[in-house]
């Protein structure tokens, strides 16, 4: 049985050891704001029981938003406590530009910062902390990986029990993933970006920008050697819950290689950022295609015969979740994570919210529109929609009750009980399912990938035959797959990348209500396939160079 509280507990004393770490400061990504911060550091690594805490820590980024939780003393300077959280930033990010979710909030996020209208501009707060906290991740896994070397272990003894040394050589792998995945973000967001690693001297110094290509191919190298390289840092083949394994890291590789040819598109700032990118190549996609099975076959996971188990207070039963942002009512307290994403998309004058949803909380804020539900057959399983209250006329963006209802998470767990505190929701964050994983095979064997295209058929089948659709047929067209990727994974921080990837996030050739700042939808200009580097950012590191557009 996979047991939650075990990690949630880890998380939390990682907060304990937090001050060994930077706090803000992107451009000078790895200064800390302590003149004593070899003797910290000494005092907390030379007790071998610190170093699972402090991985809790670089974990724990994903999930906490400061050092008490879940207001009060923030990792990210400058902003509300709640608004600088990871998966609240990433949710901001990958979901309010795109059909999925609009925002209601008028007061000082003027519509949502820009996310919804795709009118983002470098002073924008919040992509500051978004961008912030991503490197702030980086930080944390590179101060972990510079503390942990065999050079540092012998020198505080600890070398001899080799028991411990085996451990923390897997923990390394584990702070190597998280890096790697946020420097996925980091390219898949902001494009070419400053680029740091553990090798590099803590202090003040400007980090070069690297190319996205560059940071590409660092990401796969890192991965590579994580999960099947010749070295003795590796993922475990089958990781506690809420950890990264081997299986994680195979996701990540397949979503590259699947997007290959948007992160290795070359451009200066003065460059012409396209609507669609140039196609990919066969080996990229036989790539993409090879490590999503390796999942589909090896992982040992499943799908639901529930498809709504999976974004329960209890989802950490799920069989079909690869790698989750573990969220504990009790002890991953932040207004930010699941809190965020549950209390802002209900509304107070829903019925029963604690009896339906399971929370006191209802913030009204994120909602989608008729034109995405239109997408689901009335008979669709994951048609989580509430229109209790809404019309469907997409003509006040500040008006809540403008649209439908999302209620695709809910802090009850599958038996209908309540999670463990009714304003923090115990769901886990689903970055990874397993159908993620088979939607991502169909798709790059339809691009071309060397792969079985009747079988890929049939893993599409299989997750339309759980939502209580019918199959797809053999002639299917890959139009037909980012469909059934919304579908299946809408709320799950994938939209904006899947509609960059066919050429549809800033194009007229698919619109929709609030786009370009038009109640029906209108093309944006394509530079908003990227998001730009923050203002502050450039003026602090001159060897920056701003996105086009900006």
């Amino acid at each position: 049985m996979k047991v939650k509280n075990i990690f949630n507990k880890v998380l939390v004393g990682s907060v304990l050891v937090a001050s060994a770490f930077t706090t803000s400061c992107v451009n000078d990504l790895d200064t800390t704001p302590i003149d004593d911060r070899i003797e910290v550091s000494d005092n907390v690594y030379k007790d071998a029981d610190n170093y699972i805490k402090v991985l809790g820590k670089v974990y724990g980024n994903l999930a906490l938003s400061g050092q008490k939780g879940p207001a009060g003393d923030g990792d990210i300077q400058g902003i509300d406590e709640g608004h600088g959280q990871y998966l609240r930033g990433l949710f901001y990010a990958t979901e309010y530009p795109t059909d999925e979710a609009n925002n209601c909030w008028q007061n000082e996020y003027d519509l949502s910062f820009g996310y919804t209208t795709l009118s983002y501009a470098a002073s924008n707060t919040y992509v500051s902390a978004l961008y912030s906290r991503i490197f702030l991740g980086i930080s944390y896994a590179n101060e972990f990986l510079r503390e942990t070397t065999d050079e540092k272990l012998s020198a505080r003894g600890l070398s001899a029990d080799a028991a411990f040394v085996s451990q923390v050589k897997q923990y390394r792998a584990e702070a190597r993933f998280l890096r790697a995945l946020s420097y996925w973000h980091a390219i898949d967001l902001f494009g070419n970006i400053p680029f740091v690693t553990e090798a590099d001297p803590v202090g003040s110094f400007n980090p070069p920008q690297k190319k996205k290509a560059e940071v590409f191919q660092f990401i796969v190298d890192e991965l590579l050697e994580v999960t099947d390289g010749s070295g003795d840092e590796k993922l475990l083949e089958q990781a506690p819950y809420g950890t990264a394994g081997k299986y994680a890291g195979y996701m990540l590789l397949s979503k590259l290689y699947l997007n290959k040819n948007v992160y290795t598109f070359d451009y200066d700032n003065s460059s012409t950022i396209p609507d669609r990118y140039p196609s990919g190549t066969a080996a990229d996609y036989t790539e993409a295609a090879k490590y999503a099975k390796l999942v589909i076959d090896n992982g040992g996971y499943s799908l639901n015969a529930d498809y709504t188990a999976n974004f329960r207070a209890d989802n950490h039963l799920s069989d079909e979740i690869i790698f989750s942002i573990p969220c504990d009512g009790r002890s991953t307290q932040s207004w930010g994570a699941m809190t965020f994403i549950l209390s802002g998309s209900l509304w107070t004058d829903w019925s029963g919210l604690e009896t339906n949803y399971g929370t006191s909380g209802a913030w009204g804020g994120h909602r989608t529109t008729e034109e995405f539900a239109s997408k689901f057959a009335a008979t669709d399983s994951r048609a989580l929609f509430n229109r209790e209250l809404m019309r469907p006329e997409n003509d006040d963006i500040f008006d809540f009750k403008s649209g439908v209802g999302i209620v695709k998470y809910k802090n009850l767990t599958t038996d209908g009980t309540i999670g463990s505190d009714k304003s923090f929701p115990d769901i886990d964050f689903p970055m990874f399912r397993l159908s993620d994983a088979m939607l991502m095979y169909a798709e790059a064997v339809k691009r071309g990938g060397t792969g079985d295209l009747t079988v890929a058929t049939g893993y599409i089948n299989d997750i339309r035959q759980r939502s209580g659709q019918g199959d797809i047929g053999a002639n299917w067209a890959i139009e037909d797959v980012i469909d059934e990727r919304a579908r299946e994974l809408y709320w799950e921080c994938h939209r904006r990348t899947d509609l960059i990837r066919f050429g549809l996030l800033t194009s007229s050739e698919y619109v929709w209500p609030y786009k370009g700042n038009s109640e029906t939808g209108t093309s944006v200009r394509s530079y908003k396939n990227l998001f730009p580097i923050p203002a502050d950012e450039i003026g602090a590191n001159p060897t920056l160079e701003q996105n086009p557009g900006y």
